[in-house]
């Protein structure tokens, strides 16, 4: 028993009404009073709480500048550097673009976000970024020292 082929009117009917649909929900929504979308996403977020960051200088915790109202940072590279899989990569001389050496990084990537999330909680921060700064210059907490005497328990 063989099928027999969809009439090819309907489905390019489904298709032109399926695009003109498109079309019209996109060239109304301004009229709706939906937001615009912007096509380039600036490099640096100010948010209208005044946090200036990047999303992807987000450790753990809220990632998003609008929500943060109690962050910390920290000094990534300094702590990255006291993971034991870093140590191990320096001490065994292994090439970090090798997979061995992808893996050891990943693992100590994953456990600075770990005792990050710890130190956070026990802190009472909303979040933990790499570089974070507000407009009217408040001071960020540095959790650089704790993070790096929580590492072992993460």
């Amino acid at each position: 028993m063989t099928r027999s082929e969809p009439n090819m009117n309907i489905k390019t009917l489904c298709r032109w009404l399926a695009l003109s649909l498109t079309v019209f929900i996109a060239a109304h929504t301004q009229a709706w009073g939906a937001p615009v979308i912007p096509s380039v996403t600036p490099s640096v977020e100010v948010a209208e709480t005044g946090w200036r960051t990047r999303s992807r200088d987000n450790i753990c915790g809220l990632s998003n500048p609008r929500q943060v109202n109690h962050p910390a940072r920290l000094d990534y590279k300094q702590v990255l550097r006291a993971t034991p899989e870093m140590k191990d990569l320096v001490r065994r001389n292994i090439n970090p673009r090798s997979a061995e050496g992808q893996i050891l990084r990943q693992r100590a990537v994953d456990r600075v976000r770990r005792a990050s999330y710890l130190v956070m909680h026990n802190h009472g921060h909303c979040s933990v970024w790499k570089r974070i700064s507000h407009r009217d210059g408040r001071a960020v907490k540095n959790l650089t020292d704790e993070v790096i005497a929580t590492l072992s328990a993460a």
